[in-house]
């Protein structure tokens, strides 16, 4: 067993804020697309006032980019423990638990690892390697054999 506890840093913060921005950007992209194109379309067939219902899903859009920084505090690890099977991740919002076989990739940034599970699970699992409080980085490098990509591979 391997397990990271307690607050992750300034800089990896800032990369799982900026991660968590760019999951959100292409999110919401696909929505006011998708919203957008439906209310042209009714607009087209019933009348142009219904144009002026455009202004909506920006709306939405902008609301959920104000309350990110919120959110995204619920979301930082307080504690990563990695069994032989199994992936768990406490936050202030809870718990979390993801399977080894749904890791993607792991990302060694220099200071920490980023775990990356394949879509749609969550993408918040930094290990920051000052962190570990049981286990040794080995045992990690060993468990993810084969993952680990260093942040110079990675586009």
């Amino acid at each position: 067993m391997i397990v990271f506890k307690g607050e992750i840093s300034k800089s990896c913060k800032k990369y799982l804020k900026k991660q968590d921005l760019h999951g959100r950007w292409i999110l919401w992209s696909i929505i006011v697309l998708v919203l957008s194109a439906g209310i042209i379309f009714l607009a087209a067939i019933y009348d142009w006032i219904v144009l002026s219902f455009l202004f909506l899903p920006f709306l939405i859009v902008a609301g959920d980019y104000f309350s990110m920084p919120q959110n995204a505090m619920l979301s930082y690890p307080k504690s990563i423990t990695i069994t032989n099977d199994e992936v768990w991740l406490e936050c202030q919002s809870g718990t979390i638990t993801r399977s080894l076989l749904d890791v993607k990739c792991v990302i060694d940034c220099g200071d920490w690892y980023y775990v990356q599970f394949y879509f749609p699970h969550h993408k918040y699992f930094a290990c920051q390697k000052d962190l570990i409080i049981e286990g040794t980085i080995e045992e990690f490098e060993e468990q993810f054999k084969g993952s680990i990509t260093h942040m110079n591979d990675v586009k």
